[in-house]
């Protein structure tokens, strides 16, 4: 409210900017809560929880109006591009062991597989089925091995003073 009042329009001309970087802010936030407790037993952390999960969808929706103002959403290129987005958030998400990211971004990884099917001239059910399909199986990959991709994906880095600020691999 304060930066309309003093500039009338400039969030409206620059939303996708002011979103990512208030994205990136409330992120940055959750995370100085979460580093005050790794092991994930104070109230900080719950309030963590709840920043990370305002944060995903400014910043997952921001990156990717930014991806589709250069490549045109609904091309072979932005779908590419969101599946390489939602890699990287994957590994953001296991590193800091909160999933918000990874939520924020599922529809987008969607719509993406799904267009990439029907690039290949499939029929749209069998895209609608075989999309689902891989999705679900997506989910329940990451979902069920959630705790050994994080041990796996942090392994080279142990011993390192940056990881007692996240929370312990189990």
């Amino acid at each position: 409210v304060l930066i309309e009042m003093a500039a009338p329009g400039l969030i409206d001309r620059y939303h996708v900017g002011f979103f990512l970087v208030l994205g990136l802010v409330t992120f940055a936030l959750a995370m100085s809560f979460d580093i005050k407790d790794p092991a994930r037993v104070t109230l900080n952390s719950d309030k963590a929880f709840w920043l990370h999960l305002m944060a995903a969808p400014f910043i997952v929706h921001s990156i990717l109006a930014l991806v589709s103002s250069y490549s045109g959403q609904g091309s072979v290129g932005y779908s590419v591009a969101v599946i390489a987005l939602f890699m990287i958030l994957a590994i953001v998400a296991l590193v800091v062991d909160r999933r918000a990211l990874l939520v924020s971004a599922m529809s987008y990884l969607g719509f993406a597989i799904g267009y990439l099917i029907l690039e290949a001239n499939v029929s749209e059910e069998a895209a609608f089925a075989v999309t689902l399909l891989l999705l679900g199986g997506f989910i329940l990959l990451i979902g069920s091995g959630w705790s050994l991709l994080r041990r796996a994906l942090l392994a080279p880095f142990s011993g390192q003073p940056l990881l007692r600020y996240l929370p312990a691999t189990t």
